[in-house]
């Protein structure tokens, strides 16, 4: 099972000291809640699907409920886990976009470090265009049939 991020590597690594550790599921959680609204993800329990349709909790509180604050490919469909490992992080990689890199982009003037961007729906809101076109990309560059959708077909 592979294991893309936890926020545990983040808070316990070189993390600012003026933040709740909570912080460090923010880019986890905008991640895994728009894999779920994609359909990349296994489908969520009737509670979470619904707190997260409804907005009740923010990004990072929906990462923890869904996932444990982690970017899990056992939470993840088949084409969600194949996107993912491209995408997710590009190991230094320059030639290929990275949600990392995206995200960093997209929040670069919103404070110190990635766990300073406010864990809120609108700053969700920036990153999903983005990321929404990255996963159109990605379809494009495949023929259809190595697209599989969870019943293999």
């Amino acid at each position: 099972m592979t294991i893309f991020d936890r926020a545990l590597w983040h808070s316990e690594g070189d993390y600012p000291d003026d933040l709740a550790p909570e912080r460090a599921a923010t880019h986890i959680g905008m991640y895994l809640a728009w894999c779920a609204e994609q359909r990349l993800s296994r489908p969520l329990a009737g509670e979470t699907a619904r707190d997260l349709s409804e907005r009740r909790l923010t990004p990072a509180a929906f990462a923890e409920n869904a996932g444990n604050e982690a970017v899990d490919a056992a939470l993840l469909t088949t084409e969600g886990e194949a996107f993912t490992e491209d995408y997710y992080d590009n190991d230094g990689d320059e030639t290929r976009p990275s949600y990392l890199d995206d995200y960093i982009d997209v929040f670069w003037d919103d404070g110190e470090t990635i766990y300073h961007v406010a864990d809120t729906w609108q700053n969700y809101a920036r990153i999903t265009p983005l990321l929404t076109r990255r996963l159109a990309e990605w379809r494009a560059e495949r023929p259809s049939s190595a697209v599989v959708n969870e019943a293999g077909l």
